[in-house]
Formats: C-alpha cells, structure tokens, sequence
C-alpha cells in the first residue's frame, strides 16, 4: 500500500463490503508500478472480498502492464476494470492480453462513461463479469429519470449475462438511496466509505442503517440449500461421474484449475448433456435475485451452481428449490 488506496465495495443486499476498488492518488487508472503493487496486496485481501483493478483499455498495449499480467499469478478474485473500452472490436493484441486475463483466472469490467455505456454486441464479445457504472452517470441521479431507465436496463442486460452491476462514485445520500431502490447490487463512492492509502478500508457506519433492514440480510440461506456433486477438470471424466451419481438428477461439475466451474455435465435418459455455461452466483446472493437471474435464462432448469468470493465451487443448487423458496423480482 502507498502507491495505491483502496476503496471499499458495499453489497447493497447483505450491507457489507464485498469488495475493495484499488484507486491511484492522482488520475483514473494504474500504471505498471502501481498494478505491480495491487497485485502484491492481493495476497493480504480481507476475508471474503474480491479486488477490482482499473486499467485503461489502452494500456492493454503497454509492455509493462503486460509484464505484470502475464506473470504466473492466479489471479481468481480479481476483476480488471477496463476503462475507455469503446464500441467496435479490439485490436488482436488487447484481445489476447483480455483473454490471457481470463485464462489465469481472472474477470472482466466494462465501465459505463458518460458518452457510451456497453450495448448488447460489445457485452456479448467481451464477456464481462461486471458492468460498472461511472460517476457520470451516478451524479444527482435521483433527478435524471433518463439515467436510471439506463441503468435500470443495464441491470437488465448483465442478468441476462450472469454478470453485476456496479455503480461508482456514489456521493450523497441521495444517490445511494435512488441506487438501492433500482436494485444495484454493488456501490462505492465517498459516500460508501473513505479511499485508505494505509490500510484496508472499510464500509462507513451509517450505510447499512442507510440501506433500510429490507436491504440488510445476513448470509442468504442458499447456503442451506447447496447439494454436494462430484467434480472433475475434463468433461470426459465429468460425464462418467454423472452417470455413476446416486442423485436423482446425476450432475458432475468440470472445473479448471483454478477450481472454478466451467460447465456442468447432467444425465439423460439417453445419455449426458454439456451444459457450456452454467449460471454461476456467488452463495450470498439474495435468493430473489438467483430467481431473477435464473429466470432470465428462460426455460431452462439446469443447476444453479454456488460459487465463493474467488469464484470456486461450493455446490450446486436445484432450480425448483430456489423457485419454490424466493419471489422473483419484477
């Protein structure tokens, strides 16, 4: 720490901070000295967080930035905020930089400035795990209806992607209660809690009483719900352990070596079906929201597969379970 301050990230529905934001002194992005040290205080994380990391689009063709991210870290529980992406395919070298990223195990941000935010086409090549939302949008949003129909839809569109959202910069009280009420999952700003350029930071005192008691819930009782399944790191491996499963419905669970979950394999009365791309939420997730991100995948009844803070397997989780348990929001 010193070269970087880190910022806290608040889970709007626990009332908890879920994550820290690593912040340079001056400007928006890291340059290779301060990701180098980022990186460094990643291993010192408090419990149960993730860490974001904001990286200009451009520096993606940095040798520098390169040396740092192709380093052989694991870098599960770590999100890559990349800023200034616009519409329009990335060069060949941003898009091998983005997907070793990826490989080594960590996740993608797209941020909303105020002159674009991510349509469908550039949500869909990318991939993000996280769209966040920037200050120019965030900024007396309470009086922009046309503002909070956007981020209202962007919510929308990363459901539909398995993906967060994630307003930043929230300032006033006032933004924080506009953003609760469209059900933002994620904030941070000033008003969330201070930068810390000397320690880890920490959610200020009065947010959670801010959030309502509707919007402070303890760990979400999915946790109760989680069903044991077997594993593998090839689908070859995976599908002859589903077709040995004792359970009703066989389901093995194809992890790479990260031990996060990449695809499901599920047996049929004739067979084994892939499931490429699982819905995958984090355990604490409220249940209305599981429902309402499971929900936008249509008909589709495959496990819910519950994963932690670093994005590793815990369980899987039956849909008619979640259905039968939570409301889905409307």
């Amino acid at each position: 720490m010193g070269a970087v301050g880190y910022s806290p990230i608040l889970d709007t529905e626990r009332g908890v901070m879920t994550g820290v934001a690593a912040t340079p002194a001056r400007g928006r992005t890291l340059d290779a000295g301060q990701l180098a040290v980022a990186l460094a205080d990643r291993s010192q994380l408090p419990r149960n967080t993730f860490l974001s990391v904001p990286l200009a689009w451009t520096s993606l063709d940095d040798p520098q930035i390169h040396a740092e991210l192709l380093r052989p870290f694991d870098l599960a529980g770590i999100v890559f905020e990349l800023i200034g992406v616009l519409p329009g395919g990335p060069s060949p070298e941003r898009r091998d930089v983005a997907s070793s990223i990826q490989t080594a195990g960590g996740l993608l941000a797209l941020q909303a400035d105020e002159i674009w935010h991510p349509d469908f086409e550039a949500i869909a090549e990318r991939a993000p795990k996280m769209i966040v939302v920037g200050e120019g949008w965030v900024h007396r949003i309470e009086h922009s209806e046309r503002r909070q129909s956007v981020i209202e839809t962007l919510g929308h569109v990363a459901a539909e992607r398995d993906a967060w959202v994630l307003a930043a910069g929230v300032s006033s009280p006032a933004e924080l209660t506009t953003l609760t009420e469209l059900h933002v999952p994620l904030l941070s700003g000033p008003a969330i809690g201070r930068t810390d350029f000397s320690d880890w930071p920490s959610i200020d005192p009065g947010v959670p009483a801010a959030l309502g008691p509707q919007r402070r819930r303890p760990p979400g009782p999915m946790r109760t719900m989680l069903v044991a399944a077997p594993t593998a790191t090839t689908m070859g491996d995976a599908a002859a352990a589903a077709m040995r499963s004792s359970q009703d419905r066989g389901c093995a669970v194809v992890l790479d070596v990260y031990r996060r979950p990449v695809a499901l394999a599920l047996r049929t009365a004739s067979g084994v079906r892939v499931v490429d791309d699982p819905l995958c939420v984090h355990v604490d997730t409220a249940l209305r929201d599981v429902a309402t991100r499971a929900r936008a995948r249509g008909a589709s009844r495959d496990p819910i597969v519950a994963i932690d803070s670093a994005g590793r397997f815990l369980g899987t989780v039956a849909v008619e379970d979640l259905t039968d348990s939570a409301p889905v929001r409307p």
